[in-house]
């Protein structure tokens, strides 16, 4: 077996999810290459190129389908082994294990990392914001810190989403609407603030239980006249949402957001749309999710080179590449090591190199 082979089995049993799966690791990946590239180029003392600009306007226009899709893909894996009273025990060892430990881990290296390599001490996120000093780096794994916010906000709703199913309050397409409805309104009632990342759950909770029910009620999303609307829903959103970059940004983005992140998938699965080296990818995204920062700390030492339009292509193109491809040689390194691979990726310290956590 090769370094580089896959280690991961398709969670769903979908090709297409899959599919799914590794398109929006991409996409997030390639987002967060973008804001890179901005960021080296500021650092450089260079003003921001053409390169910069056609790169941040692609981004833009997936803004609201990256993130909701990568919410959605973890409602739809939830739901292949929801919280259930003989599984209770099962299921919190698994989220203490999955999510919780890779927190704590990658946040505490992530921090050192940052701070070897730029010689600055990261900022507690918050209205009394101020450096973090290394004896006290472990705020970061309470706090709002970089991209680590999401896994706070998936421990928060895969709690809310416990209750909910362990009192059987979604077990019909009514009941499960109801929810959405609700999620769909949050962000006008709650607010929260950057404890345990409370401001980002109403950004994304509505498309994780889009997932669940995506996955729980499928026969929906399978009917033709269910496909056409959402198909017709989802062409209006996106055009708002276009309309809303071009026009500045002046009205509020929520409503179409939520509309082209539920529907999006949607239309995506209808298409029936397979690509194995997605597929592939995708049996990795959440070890890419943890560490694909890692891969883009590679290329630093070339940000004093950025002088040029040809440069810059090139060195977008590479943080995408070794984005995706360091945290994969990690996955395959540490998979093999008993105990190390449960703190690192969280999988169980017993599993063989092609079994999942």
């Amino acid at each position: 077996m090769t370094l580089l082979a896959s280690s991961a089995k398709p969670k769903s049993g979908d090709l297409r999810i899959e599919t799914l799966r590794g398109l929006a690791i991409l996409a997030v990946v390639a987002h967060h290459a973008t804001i890179g590239l901005g960021d080296a180029l500021l650092l450089a003392g260079l003003p921001k190129s053409i390169i910069g600009e056609l790169a941040g306007d692609q981004d833009g226009l997936l803004q609201a389908l990256r993130m909701p899709l990568f919410t959605l893909m973890s409602g739809w894996v939830y739901a292949l082994k929801p919280f259930g009273v003989a599984t209770r025990l099962a299921f919190l060892q698994g989220k203490i294990r999955r999510i919780l430990l890779p927190l704590v881990f990658v946040a505490s290296a992530t921090y050192f990392f940052q701070l070897a390599i730029n010689g600055q001490y990261p900022m507690l996120a918050g209205a009394n914001s101020r450096p973090v000093l290394p004896h006290e780096f472990w705020l970061l794994w309470f706090y709002r810190y970089g991209h680590l916010w999401f896994l706070h906000s998936l421990l928060v709703i895969f709690g809310v989403i416990a209750v909910i199913d362990n009192a059987g309050w979604m077990r019909s397409v009514r009941q499960w609407l109801f929810w959405v409805a609700m999620a769909a309104i949050l962000p006008y009632l709650f607010k929260g603030g950057n404890f345990w990342s409370l401001n980002k759950v109403p950004d994304i909770l509505v498309f994780f239980l889009a997932g669940v029910g995506i996955n729980r009620f499928s026969f929906l999303w399978k009917r033709p006249a269910v496909v056409r609307c959402a198909w017709v829903g989802f062409v209006a959103a996106m055009s708002v949402h276009v309309y809303w970059k071009l026009a500045g940004e002046t009205f509020d983005p929520w409503p179409h957001f939520v509309l082209a992140g539920t529907l999006g998938p949607i239309c995506l699965l209808s298409l029936d749309f397979v690509f194995r080296p997605l597929v592939w990818l995708g049996g990795y995204s959440y070890t890419i999710y943890l560490y694909h920062n890692f891969g883009f700390a590679l290329l630093r030492p070339f940000n004093k080179y950025l002088d040029s339009v040809l440069v810059q292509s090139w060195w977008l193109v590479a943080m995408i590449v070794a984005g995706l491809g360091l945290p994969i040689v990690i996955d395959r390194v540490v998979a093999g090591i008993p105990y190390v691979r449960t703190l690192v990726l969280g999988r169980k310290a017993v599993e063989t190199r092609n079994q999942t956590g």
